[in-house]
């Protein structure tokens, strides 16, 4: 591979890489989007060339015709040259731009590299990188001309093609001297096309004077138009002044370090005409056809200039004068503080190695990173300036404190890519290839510029904090200036406004177009800090951001000297407040700030006020424990107030916040004039508050009734008498009064704890003195008057919740129960009626704990059992009430304990039923109870408990009972087939008497009905069973199978598709095929019987031969159909029969013809499974015939002889037999084969089963003797037969044809040949045997290789008369698919008739 290649290298030749150099140049210029892109780009060049001095001309045509007479100087002292009349920038286009400055002239390497596209600055320090920027001169022009020095060049595209030339020579005399004295390179653009003044006129001078901003050379630009001075831009520079970098800043980035930082002022001036600012972008229009100006033939140009040298110049009319006062030049200024700071660069090799190869430059090993800052001062002075004057110059310059993306990325010039901050940044960023914007894209270089952001936002930071610094300084010198510690109102505003300039001029926010360089400037310039913080303005003078707290007006009203962010601050610099609060540098007033301040001092009760409400604004909003739990109580513990506790004598008392736990308030239950607890906040405090926000905020609670009460009664050792509930029953009657009044809104805890406190004092006034709660009665137990009733001093009722509290602290309102019992129940003058009737009347005054003890106690005699002595043990045996039941006839019949109710009437809708039921007196027994009982030896009680269940199913047990929760309890009547009655489970059991008849028990006759829908029995037996009983127990009697089969006859639908196909092939059938009654059944299958009423309806008579004919009467019959019974036999009834036993279905059907008959049947319905075809392959029951005497079968058919011997039938498999598709081949082999029998459906049905077509078995061989080469005429004329007829043989037969008729028209495809004697072999193979027959033939075809391609070759014998029908049998066997005899009988045909017949036989 290797010598080929360099093979065809050596025989190649060379040829150039062409560049289409002006599609090249336009789409550079295509990225070039800002307006005065070719000036920007010819000012940077300037300032690289060390110029100081540069100058932009307009002209339109009537000056540049005065310049091209001769005279062209652009020397201001030249009368000749003296302004025209100021030009109508509306009227008269521009034709001309001419740029010049006094910089440097031309070097060789310079001239040399201006022609060169794509070769930029080599100088590191320089900013050109690309090498395109003077090429932005032909967005304009077509041929600039370039003077520098001594020589020229001029630019052309020779003969108007694509390809750029230059053109270069020696001037005999420079282009002028400049003001410096240094000569000047002047680029003359002769517009492409005449265009418009660029844009609204005064943007040209925005534009310069945002040019000379970061210029390092240039200090005097300005523009004109045709002689006209219209703007001068001249910067002046002060002496800079080194500034220390912040100590407590980190000046570095990962490859970049500040080493050093200068500040010089810049001061700006602007000398502008009034024009400038008045005019109005130029309305110019370019007429029809002025386009081609620009192509003006070379020589009608030659021809201009060479009459103009000769012919003094015809001044034009000059144009309307411009009034005195639009030429007014109008000066303004603006003083820009420039920070300029020295970066050392240590780039790894692997990033320095990419950028040199992506920028054709060594990346500086230092750099110049400048800064510009407006100061406020002089902010306030311009902006004041440019509103009194018509415009503003410097819009853009200064500060931008708005947001509005003024603040631009100088990279030499301005680029469209903002800071993100308040001030313009130069410094050597690598931009995209059109200056436009920092290029974030490529990642190596990317890589650099990001590095540029990040030191950025250091050195902005560094400003930042000389900025607050100085502010330090002047708020220190004021101090020092005054009296005390305070600093003056004006000053103090003064440096406030200073730091919301300084604060909203590092404010930073997003940039465009690409938001990276906003966010990484602004990351740089918040975490180089060392300590995480930042510098900020507070009411205690510029401090870290860590000692001041944002603006709270809240702190001042109880710590005045707190350092917070002034109010101006927290309005005017949201967005540095902002990012401060995000980044955590700065941060709201805590809890712990509080801590600290009120640790040293003591506050008055209005301060404490204030100081509350602080704290919960603190937590407004927020979850209840938003501050940790330490904190909060340090702030309680630090927060201390003098409290007057008795304002009359003036007693104070100081008190700490932390011993507070309770307070009480205006509509609470506790009056303010009694005693209250030390922990229980004053109420002239709490009253200021509401008190959900005292528990939110400090834990409070209201003070608990409770706690009160537990507070008087602890405390009645200390209380004065008339203020203690247990010596004073007036002052006990006032405090239950107080708890009554609120008894009703206490939630249940808290009446628990009341009674906690006192159920053991004595605090209930009675008519025996103050008594404990259970020592003490209501006035409504007036049974005893020995008890200590209550009895209150002012004799008021005992009513609503004060009667309510009694009671549920424990004061009785009755006697108990057991008094009673032991009183009257025992003395045996009340009965159980009269008891119950005792409880009614006095239940809403019992205790419901005493009621319900009832339910435990054996209390209650049971009624005495029919024959049973009333005075026998078990009545004066008593029980608990939930062991007896209602006394009712229904219940007493099933042998349960019933309640002895003394022979009173007993009604269960009465009062006394529905109070005993209420305490557990049994109203029916349960469902096993129930069940129980239908197990009891007593089949009286039995039947009664399965009565009992039946008539209260529907009200009592319906969803309690569950048939197979009882299926093993054999508590059903029922009926066995024989007659027998007995007790059945509910599985074992039907509802249907005439299942019966198939030996299954039927419910009792009554209670069918019920114990269908009620106790879940079914009506019939599952089909499991019964198919159970015909699989294992089919009826052996006629009579009694007819019964089963009409009984079955009503569930055939119940029957599954696996129960009927498992019937077919049962012998459930008893029949008596000679119809002798006398004879014993014989069973049989469904699958083998047919309807007695079909019998004379067979279509073969052999059927009533192989089938039992059956009939059970109508409804019978319906479920033996369903079993298999059928009218008719099917298809795959007769192939199982056959199946089953080949030789035996012969013999039954009586001969060889009736066999064939039925075969035809089978095969003609063609449809089998799967199944029952590889069972017939599989079975010899395919009749094969064999033409030979010497063989002897299952029969002969005497009929049918032929030459070659008799026919011999036998029953073999499709495998062993063939079918007979060649006669020829079949004459030779007959006596070895047995062939189906010659019908086309037959022959598909063996065909399908397996049996293989004769001429898929047999090969043929030719062997010819003594071919002749050379045609003769027969073949000839044989050979066109063939082909002649071919077309119309194929016909009809073009998908079975291997050629198309013109195959055999090519000369080579077809060849007949002579031969002598002419042999063909065939081979029989089959069923692993070969047998072999030669004989000799008139014509044989055969499929050669000649040549390379195939050619068939048909030979005709010499030595035999040609037979038409060899020649057409030994052609279709080669060129058809699959050939059959009719195929070559045909074919012989259409050789051997004349055309003329053929016509007449409809062949065409």
């Amino acid at each position: 591979m290797g010598d080929t290649r360099a093979a065809l290298w050596d025989s190649g030749h060379d040829e150039p890489v062409l560049v289409n150099q002006r599609a090249l140049i336009d789409k550079v210029l295509a990225r070039y989007s800002g307006e005065f892109t070719v000036f920007r780009e010819l000012l940077q060049n300037s300032d690289d060339a060390a110029a100081s001095t540069a100058e932009i001309h307009f002209y339109t045509q009537a000056y540049r015709d005065r310049l091209q007479s001769g005279f062209e100087s652009l020397d201001p002292e030249d009368t000749f040259m003296r302004p025209l009349s100021f030009p109508d920038i509306d009227i008269q286009p521009l034709v001309q731009w001419t740029f010049r400055n006094d910089g440097m002239p031309f070097r060789d390497e310079d001239w040399n590299r201006l022609k060169k596209i794509a070769e930029g600055n080599p100088d590191e320090q320089k900013i050109g990188a690309f090498g395109v920027g003077f090429y932005s001169v032909f967005s304009v022009t077509d041929e600039p001309l370039v003077q520098s020095g001594s020589q020229w060049m001029q630019f052309y595209w020779k003969n108007n093609g694509d390809q750029l030339y230059i053109k270069r020579g020696d001037h005999s005399s420079t282009p002028g001297i400049a003001p410096s004295g240094s000569p000047w390179t002047v680029f003359n653009m002769p517009l492409r096309v005449p265009l418009p003044f660029p844009g609204v006129p005064v943007e040209i001078a925005h534009f310069l004077a945002a040019s000379s901003t970061f210029m390092i050379n240039l200090r005097d630009v300005s523009v004109h138009l045709d002689g006209y001075c219209l703007a001068r831009v001249q910067r002046d520079v002060a002496t800079s002044t080194s500034l220390a970098i912040p100590t407590n800043l980190i000046p570095k980035t990962s490859q970049m370090e500040i080493v050093s930082i200068h500040s010089s002022n810049i001061k700006i001036t602007a000398h502008v005409i009034r024009w400038m600012y008045l005019a109005e972008k130029s309305s110019w229009i370019m007429p029809m056809g002025w386009e081609l100006e620009g192509y003006l033939d070379l020589f009608l140009k030659l021809f201009v200039f060479i009459h103009a040298l000769v012919q003094v110049p015809e001044l034009p009319p000059p144009f309307p004068e411009l009034p005195p006062a639009m030429l007014e030049t109008l000066e303004s200024s603006i003083t820009l503080t420039a920070y300029s700071a020295k970066i050392d660069v240590s780039l790894k090799q692997k990033l320095l190695t990419e950028l040199e190869r992506a920028t054709k430059k060594r990346p500086p090993a230092s750099c110049s990173y400048s800064l510009i800052y407006t100061g406020k001062d002089d902010y306030d002075k311009s902006k004041l300036t440019s509103e009194e004057q018509l415009g503003d110059v410097f819009k853009g310059l200064r500060a931008d404190l708005n947001e509005s993306g003024a603040a631009k990325i100088f990279i030499g010039h301005a680029t469209s890519q903002s800071t993100g901050f308040g001030g313009h940044v130069a410094a050597r960023f690598m931009p995209t290839v059109e200056r436009e914007s920092v290029d974030l894209v490529d990642q190596n270089v990317s890589q650099w510029n990001k590095e540029l952001l990040q030191i950025g936002g250091v050195l902005a930071r560094c400003v930042y904090d000389t900025q607050m610094l100085a502010l330090q300084s002047k708020h220190l010198d004021a101090k020092s200036r005054g009296t005390g510690e305070e600093v003056d109102e004006d000053t103090l505003r003064s440096l406030e406004a200073h730091s919301v300039h300084i604060m909203r001029f590092f404010s930073f926010y997003s940039t465009t177009p690409s938001p990276v360089v906003g966010l990484d400037m602004e990351e740089a310039f918040f975490s180089c800090s060392g300590d995480g913080s930042i510098l900020v303005m507070s009411t205690a003078g510029v401090r870290s951001s860590r000692e001041v707290r944002c603006y709270d007006p809240m702190i001042n009203s109880f710590m005045k000297d707190f350092p917070l962010l002034p109010l101006s601050l927290s309005e005017n610099a949201t967005e540095m407040i902002g990012s401060l609060r995000h980044r955590r540098m700065l941060q709201e007033v805590s809890l712990e700030d509080a801590t600290a301040g009120l640790s040293d001092r003591i506050l008055t009760e209005h301060e404490m006020v204030k100081c509350l409400e602080w704290r919960i604004a603190l937590d407004k909003g927020k979850d209840i424990r938003s501050h940790k739990v330490l904190a909060h109580v340090k702030f309680l513990e630090a927060a201390m107030f003098i409290h007057s506790h008795d304002k009359q004598s003036g007693a104070n008392e100081i008190v700490s916040l932390a011993t507070i736990k309770t307070f009480i308030t205006r509509n609470g239950n506790i009056p303010s004039d009694l005693p209250l607890p030390l922990h229980t906040l004053p109420y002239t405090a709490s009253n200021r508050f509401d008190s959900n926000t005292l528990r939110s905020v400090f834990g409070w609670d209201e003070l608990k009734l409770h706690e009160w009460i537990e507070y008087l009664v602890g405390s009645s050792t200390s209380l004065p008498e008339d203020q203690n509930m247990a010596a004073s029953e007036v002052f006990a009657e006032k405090v239950l009064g107080i708890i009554a009044k609120a008894w009703f809104t206490f939630e249940k805890e808290e009446k628990a704890q009341i009674k906690s406190i006192l159920k053991d004092k004595t605090v209930i006034p009675t008519q025996k003195g103050l008594r404990m709660p259970s020592e003490s009665y209501l006035p409504s137990a007036k049974q005893f008057r020995d008890l200590p009733i209550v009895s209150l001093p002012s004799d008021i009722p005992i009513r609503g919740g004060l009667r309510n509290l009694l009671e549920y602290i424990g004061v009785m309102r009755h006697v108990s129960l057991q008094v009673v019992l032991d009183r009257m129940i025992d003395t045996g003058n009340w009965d159980m009626r009269d008891f119950v009737r005792y409880l009614i009347k006095n239940r809403s005054s019992l205790p419901a704990i005493e009621f319900g003890s009832l339910r435990r106690k054996a209390i209650f005699p049971q009624e005495s059992r029919e024959n049973e002595d009333p005075n026998s043990a078990q009545k004066r045996t008593l029980h608990l009430l939930f062991e007896l039941y209602e006394p009712l006839d229904s219940i007493r019949v099933l042998g349960l304990p019933v309640l002895d109710w003394a022979k009173h009437p007993w009604d269960s809708r009465s009062d006394e039923a529905i109070l005993l039921l209420e305490l557990g007196l049994k109203s029916y027994p349960d469902i096993q109870t129930i069940f129980d009982l239908t197990m009891k030896s007593e089949e009286k009680i039995r039947r009664a408990a399965l009565r009992y269940l039946l008539d209260n199913f529907n009200t009592l047990y319906s969803n309690k009972y569950n048939r197979d929760d009882f299926a093993h309890l054999a508590f059903v009547p029922a009926v066995s087939h024989d007659g027998i009655h007995f007790f059945s489970n509910p599985n074992d059991v039907f509802t249907d008497p005439e299942c019966a008849v198939m030996g299954f028990s039927v419910v009792e006759e009554d209670l069918r009905d019920s114990a269908t829908y009620k106790l879940g029995i079914s009506k019939h037996p599952p089909i499991h069973s019964i198919m159970r009983i015909l699989l294992e127990k089919p009826p052996s009697e006629v009579e009694t199978a007819k019964k089963y089969f009409e009984y079955l006859s009503r569930r055939t639908y119940e029957f599954s598709s696996g129960d009927t196909e498992a019937l077919k092939d049962a012998c459930i059938i008893p029949t008596t095929p000679s119809g002798d009654a006398s004879e014993a059944p014989r069973m049989a299958k469904p699958r083998e019987c047919l309807f007695t009423a079909e019998r004379e309806t067979l279509t073969f008579r052999a059927h009533s031969k192989l089938f039992t004919f059956v009939d059970f009467g109508t409804k019978a019959n319906v479920f033996l159909k369903e079993c298999g019974v059928k009218d008719r036999p099917d298809v795959e009834d007769i192939l199982t029969l056959i199946l089953e036993d080949p030789p035996k279905f012969l013999k039954l059907v009586g001969n060889v013809a009736e066999y064939w008959d039925q075969l035809r049947y089978v095969a003609a319905h063609g449809k089998y499974s799967a199944d029952l075809i590889s069972r017939m392959r599989g079975s010899p029951f395919l009749l094969g015939v064999l033409r030979d005497s010497s063989q002897r079968g299952l029969g002969t058919d005497d009929q049918s002889s032929e030459e070659s011997g008799r026919i011999t039938f036998t029953l073999l498999k499709a495998e062993q037999i063939v079918i007979m598709d060649d006669i020829n081949a079949y004459s030779l082999f007959s006596r070895f084969l047995y062939v189906a029998p010659e019908e086309d459906r037959l022959e598909k049905f063996y065909e399908r089963l397996g049996s293989e077509k004769l001429s898929t078995l047999f090969t043929e061989v030719c062997h010819p003797f003594d071919v002749e080469n050379a045609e003769s005429n027969t073949s000839k004329e044989l050979r066109n037969l063939i082909i002649e007829r071919f077309a119309l043989f194929l016909h009809e037969r073009k998908a079975y044809a291997r050629v198309s008729p013109e195959w055999l028209l090519e000369a080579d495809n077809f060849a007949v040949r002579l031969c002598g004697k002419l042999w063909l072999g065939r081979i029989l193979r089959f069923q692993g045997k070969y047998t072999s027959k030669v004989h000799e033939v008139s014509a044989a075809a055969v499929m050669e290789r000649w040549q390379g391609k195939n050619r068939l070759v048909l030979l005709l014998s010499k030595h035999n008369q040609m037979d038409m029908y060899d020649v057409a049998r030994s052609i279709c066997k080669v060129l058809l698919v699959s050939p059959k005899m009719n195929d070559s009988l045909l074919f012989m045909t259409i050789l051997s008739t004349d055309l003329r017949a053929l016509r007449r036989r409809g062949y065409n």
